[in-house]
């Protein structure tokens, strides 16, 4: 499937942001465009602060299953937030994973 693909190119970025400029998420966002350029957004709340890519992977491909089959998909976009800057005296448990 060329969406998952992507998808995951997706939250790569958004990954590479969160480390990049030190932030934790709770909440995952999919945006999906269709052909007939109708857009639909669902979110997913983290019981959680993370950054871990395999959350955002795998929040991104449960919310996604919804839109699978029905058209096609012209847009897909993945983001982040509720975000906090991450305390850099705390260690998280996925440090060392």
């Amino acid at each position: 499937m060329k969406i998952a693909a992507f998808l995951e190119l997706l939250a790569e970025s958004v990954h590479r942001a969160l480390l990049r400029d030190g932030f934790l998420f709770k909440i995952v966002t999919l945006r999906v465009r269709y052909e007939d350029f109708s857009t639909y957004t669902r979110s997913k709340t983290i019981p959680v602060w993370t950054s871990d890519i395999f959350v955002i992977k795998r929040v991104t491909m449960q919310l996604l299953s919804e839109f699978i089959g029905k058209q096609k998909i012209r847009l897909v976009g993945v983001g982040v937030s509720r975000l906090r800057e991450r305390d850099t005296r705390q260690t998280l448990i996925t440090d060392y994973l």
